[in-house]
């Protein structure tokens, strides 16, 4: 079945957990998925992509929080897979993660403005 694998045929089949999917076409291991990768389910065949511009701090993650925007990127909508992490404003600085641009000296945020 797919999502489950055997080391050598012989063996029982095991379930891949989350974080992880089966190797195909061979199903002989479960591989971790990357760092711009998570899946939240066991037995799964694929892993999930993160937002463009993140990546998880370890392989085999298993949710989509675990995606955090690169330095230089923010977003605003966490969690949500289908808008991308935005670059930085200028007269900003952003260190990634789930941050928020903080405004470089001579600069201020705008409480009126969310994006």
């Amino acid at each position: 079945d797919p999502g489950w694998v055997t080391s050598d045929y012989q063996s029982p089949c095991e379930i891949c957990e989350a974080g992880y999917r089966s190797s195909e076409p061979t199903r002989r291991e479960c591989l971790a998925c990357t760092l711009t990768e998570y899946q939240p389910s066991n037995g799964s065949t694929a892993c999930l992509s993160c937002m463009a511009k993140s990546q998880t701090r370890v392989t085999a993650s298993t949710s989509l929080r675990d995606c955090l925007c690169l330095s230089s990127y923010y977003k605003i909508d966490y969690p949500d897979a289908n808008t991308p992490c935005k670059q930085c404003p200028a007269a900003a600085t952003c260190p990634g993660g789930w941050e928020m641009p903080r405004p470089k000296y001579g600069y201020y945020r705008d409480p009126e403005v969310h994006d």
